[in-house]
């Protein structure tokens, strides 16, 4: 009897610690995908993986945006499928290979807190940005020549756009509020 019951207190013992690593792994895989929220983010290959990746999370916080990865070849042609309310994102374009991108891209994206555009953009389109109210900062590649019209209007809480010196530009025109 007395081996029996130490047998069983072991055995608790060992499932118990099973259970609790399990636990622990889960909770780790959930913040490096992004789960919870500001975690070390997500990588997604097309927009329409985004857009359902997007739709199953959680809501979170402007404070406290996903953080996503994507590498695809083209801008959104329709981003308002994006646009979750209460479901902020930053974007991290980095490793894409278009190099515009389109009129209207993000155009009233107010999910969008951030963006690292791709170095090899050259042109960013009429309304790009244009009414993406949640979007604070944003950061102008050196080989970007063209600006277009309203790319940024009406986005209220761009605090800082950083554009680098010594490029001449084809065509800005002026950041409105």
């Amino acid at each position: 009897m007395k081996t029996t019951l130490k047998l069983f207190w072991t055995q608790s013992r060992i499932l118990c610690t099973i259970v609790l690593l399990a636990v622990i792994a889960f909770s780790m895989a959930a913040c490096d995908s992004g789960l919870g929220g500001g975690g070390s983010g997500r990588g997604f290959t097309s927009w329409e993986a985004l857009e359902a990746w997007l739709n199953a999370q959680p809501n979170n916080s402007r404070a406290n945006p996903y953080l996503v990865k994507v590498n695809v070849n083209s801008t959104p042609t329709n981003v308002m499928r994006l646009n979750n309310r209460n479901k902020y994102f930053s974007l991290d374009l980095s490793g894409s290979t278009f190099i515009s991108i389109a009129d209207g891209a993000f155009f009233r994206c107010t999910s969008l807190t951030s963006i690292t555009i791709p170095t090899r953009v050259i042109s960013i389109g009429d309304f790009a940005f244009c009414l993406c109210s949640s979007l604070t900062s944003i950061t102008i590649p050196t080989r970007v020549i063209s600006i277009g019209e309203s790319a940024f209007n009406e986005c209220s809480s761009l605090a800082s756009v950083t554009i680098p010196n010594k490029r001449k530009m084809t065509h800005f025109t002026q950041l409105q509020s």
